[in-house]
């Protein structure tokens, strides 16, 4: 629901698997489920240069008309333009998905990409050759992390299969180190802000291996967003900046919920929420909570 248009290539959530390991807990999301209900999403420029995407479930249409307005078309050809909050503007069409509204419609990236393994299109033309036009697309973004992980790590790259390099796994590690598996880049850490339990500092930091020999990228200067600030100001992000924005779009609503529910204790999920639960068994053990 919160980014529907990574819903491409058997990116769901329809096959994930948690489970607890000792001080850490771990999300695995497979997307072993890939069909032709997965392969809908558009992402291209319009002739205007305006960004175009299509929801992959239900087939709508966004389209960026200008900062902060976006047309939005059904199947059915019914429209509507909306603000990048997903307010009404005008037209037939009164309500589209928030967070794609956001995404076409609001601040795009200031520059760049962010920072990893380079990708010679020279090397993917190669690997879809050499996998076949039926290869299927986490086959070949493996093979091409594959290939970039060749020159950082050569004695293991070759291998490794194709789920540890394609899947979405992302730990947590107690109290507050949340690293993503499958060699991917993204590590994030939550702070305290002072004594004030309303608010947390949050980190995101990439981290790379560092090959053996040959140039590779310095650490960088931290670069602090403040408390309003868009995250697409931190183009080094790259596409994740526009990530953080959707997901910060839900957090206002789930506050309050938590603030507004009648219940002593917060109820969690059996299964999904398991990585959360998981941290207040081990964060009640410390503080000696019953």
């Amino acid at each position: 629901m919160t980014h529907p248009q990574i819903l491409t290539g058997g990116i769901n959530d329809m096959c994930t698997k948690y489970d607890t390991i000792g001080n850490y807990s771990r999300a695995i999301r497979t997307g072993a489920l890939e069909g032709e209900e997965m392969r809908g999403f558009e992402a291209e420029p319009a002739e205007n240069g305006a960004t175009f995407l299509r929801h992959p479930l239900n087939g709508w249409t966004y389209e960026r008309l200008e900062a902060g307005r976006v047309l939005v078309t059904t199947t059915k050809g019914v429209s509507g333009t909306l603000t990048a909050n997903a307010d009404w503007v005008d037209g037939e069409l009164k309500d589209a998905n928030p967070h794609l509204c956001l995404w076409v419609g609001g601040l795009q990236l200031d520059a760049g990409r962010a920072p990893g393994r380079p990708r010679d299109p020279a090397v993917a033309d190669a690997i879809r050759d050499k996998l076949g036009p039926d290869a299927s697309p986490s086959a070949l973004s493996a093979e091409m992390q594959r290939q970039a992980l060749a020159g950082v790590v050569p004695p293991i790259a070759e291998p490794i299969p194709d789920i540890e390099l394609s899947a979405s796994i992302f730990m947590t590690v107690f109290p507050n180190w949340h690293p993503w598996g499958s060699f991917n880049l993204i590590n994030y850490r939550f702070r305290p802000n002072g004594d004030n339990h309303d608010e947390c500092i949050m980190e995101c930091m990439y981290l790379a291996s560092i090959p053996e020999v040959g140039e590779y990228q310095p650490a960088s200067e931290i670069h602090w967003l403040g408390v309003d600030e868009d995250w697409t100001h931190a183009p080094e992000l790259g596409m994740l900046g526009k990530i953080f924005n959707q997901d910060l779009r839900n957090l206002p609503n789930v506050y309050e919920g938590l603030k507004a529910t009648a219940r002593e204790h917060v109820r969690l999920g059996d299964y999904n929420e398991l990585k959360i639960r998981h941290f207040h068994e081990l964060y009640g053990r410390i503080v000696g909570d019953p």
